[in-house]
């Protein structure tokens, strides 16, 4: 069904097929992870027999195709219904569309007589390349400072916890006594 012939292959020729194959971006994960669930199922039941349990085929053929549902599942949470058969799994995986889910954001000015200071901070590659910023404005969304620069090697938390640091430095420097600060994740009011 997935345009894979093993017959005839080895183990490893059979792996490196499933994970060569020309499926669709959405399928590769479920075809890379075919061989493991295969080889593990195979596994768990050879010990079965070996201990007196009985084991089938379709047992085998059964507990792989759970296997895949659960990842698919995992990976794509906001799919409805994941089918369990492998054919309808295919099918289900090349015609899904994900659901874009998108707000409107938009600047709320603060009180008269408050400034609102919206703070950011980055690193790419969550130890790398790293920078913070910030901007304060008035109730009229006028802007009254902002501030942009790169900061020494760190992590995505430590640069918004240094944005937001050195937004409310500045502002008490020049002795702001109705300050909001805004970032990605949280609301303050001083």
């Amino acid at each position: 069904m997935a345009g894979i012939a093993v017959e005839g292959l080895t183990l490893h020729q059979a792996i490196t097929k499933c994970w060569t194959a020309n499926v669709c971006l959405r399928l590769k994960p479920v075809m890379q992870a075919l061989p493991s669930c295969v080889v593990w199922e195979l596994w768990k039941r050879r010990n079965s027999m070996k201990y007196g349990e009985a084991v089938t085929t379709s047992g085998v053929i059964y507990q792989v195709s759970s296997n895949l549902q659960a990842l698919v599942k995992l990976r794509k949470p906001g799919m409805d219904m994941v089918p369990h058969k492998w054919k309808d799994l295919l099918v289900m995986m090349e015609n899904f569309t994900p659901k874009l889910k998108v707000t409107k954001v938009m600047w709320e000015p603060p009180s008269t007589g408050w400034l609102k200071v919206n703070t950011d901070g980055a690193s790419r590659g969550n130890l790398g390349r790293r920078s913070i910023g910030f901007c304060i404005r008035n109730e009229n969304g006028d802007i009254v400072k902002s501030v942009g620069r790169e900061i020494k090697e760190t992590t995505n938390t430590v640069a918004e916890a240094k944005a937001m640091l050195e937004a409310l430095r500045f502002c008490r420097l020049q002795q702001y006594s109705h300050v909001w600060l805004q970032t990605d994740s949280m609301l303050l009011k001083r």
